[in-house]
């Protein structure tokens, strides 16, 4: 257990969601790195908090790295990243072949393809930004990502779906003050009807989501991913949730401008909706885990399912690439090969029909 205080510049970086244990390992003169950017994400990038909190501790175990290794940021090659990647994936990329790497290792577990790609990103991205300042000739991160297979978006059944939005309702959770139960309720509808990435929802302000007659709106333009803007719609039930939450948000005293505050009136976090969502998870009686990237799965797969195109529905969750929407075309089709499964009689096997 770490007894020490962080200093000032580490505790600044702490807040981006920084592991503090490994913060305490850096020396204090291999912040810099970090500090650049942390900046460069936040005002250049607009990246979101779970992108800052990624691509810094990325950055923030290759600096451990080269500390071990006694070098710094600017005098990394080739042959120093494939030393890296081959620590953290357990083969050797000079040749290709399998090492044993993750025993004795003192930094880090051995990756899985898909982490060691967005550790490779967050490199590439660092990189380019000290090749646009001028502090290196060119970017060393030249090596390919791994390949991963990319599994199938999680949904959330529209039985369970019901079944979770009656648990928000006060019948059923007479333990939970009632401001909290509309609240909840309010997120939950929005996240669905709209597909909304929860920064995205997070980042709402009242204002935002009334009109000048102070109904709720029915539609409304944001700002995404990567500064994209794109409309969302509203359906009614969430009109109604977040109408009946409006009128009981007084109650929670707000010290934000923020639309959705905790319990003390402060802006609600990104952590704080995940742990409200694991509340209702167990009360649910939810098959799987219920994170807030599953709404907008099931947005997407729903608006599919019900003959949506899928350019549509690319321009409805804001992606940039048509092939990012194009994965929930495959949990389409799964759907449809289990109805066929059930309810075609030349689908089953004779002894499912015996």
């Amino acid at each position: 257990m770490i007894r020490e205080e962080l200093s000032p510049r580490k505790a600044a970086l702490k807040n981006f969601g920084l592991s503090p244990q490994k913060l305490h390992l850096l020396d204090e003169d291999r912040l810099e790195p970090l500090e650049r950017f942390s900046m460069y994400l936040q005002v250049e990038k607009d990246g979101s908090a779970h992108t800052l909190r990624s691509y810094l501790n990325d950055l923030l175990d290759f600096l451990l790295f080269l500390q071990e290794e006694d070098h710094d940021a600017l005098s990394v090659d080739t042959i120093l990243l494939r030393s890296y990647f081959t620590k953290i994936s357990g083969v050797d990329f000079s040749r290709n072949k399998a090492t044993g790497a993750g025993t004795g290792q003192s930094l880090m577990r051995t990756l899985s393809p898909r982490s060691q790609a967005r550790k490779l990103s967050a490199l590439k991205t660092y990189y380019r930004l000290l090749v646009r300042q001028g502090l290196l000739e060119e970017n060393p991160v030249t090596m390919r990502a791994p390949k991963f297979y990319r599994s199938l978006p999680s949904f959330i059944p529209a039985q369970e779906m019901d079944s979770l939005l009656q648990t928000t309702e006060g019948e059923t959770e007479s333990s939970r003050p009632a401001e909290l139960q509309l609240r909840d309720r309010a997120m939950i509808e929005m996240l669905y009807s709209t597909g909304m990435r929860v920064s995205e929802l997070l980042s709402l302000s009242p204002s935002r989501v009334l009109d000048h007659n102070g109904e709720i709106v029915s539609e409304m333009r944001i700002t995404g991913k990567g500064r994209k803007d794109r409309v969302v719609f509203i359906g009614d039930p969430a009109r109604r949730a977040v109408a009946e939450y409006l009128v009981v948000r007084p109650r929670l005293r707000p010290k934000s401008e923020s639309l959705f505050v905790n319990a003390r009136g402060g802006a609600l976090t990104d952590r704080g909706l995940r742990e409200i969502l694991n509340h209702y998870e167990r009360n649910a009686g939810l098959r799987k885990r219920l994170y807030p990237h599953r709404f907008r799965h099931t947005f997407a797969t729903d608006l599919l399912n019900d003959g949506a195109d899928i350019r549509q529905v690319q321009e409805m969750l804001g992606h940039s690439s048509l092939s990012t929407t194009q994965i929930y075309t495959s949990v389409s089709r799964e759907r449809l090969k289990e109805v066929y499964r059930n309810s075609h009689p030349r689908a089953k096997s004779p002894r499912e029909t015996a």
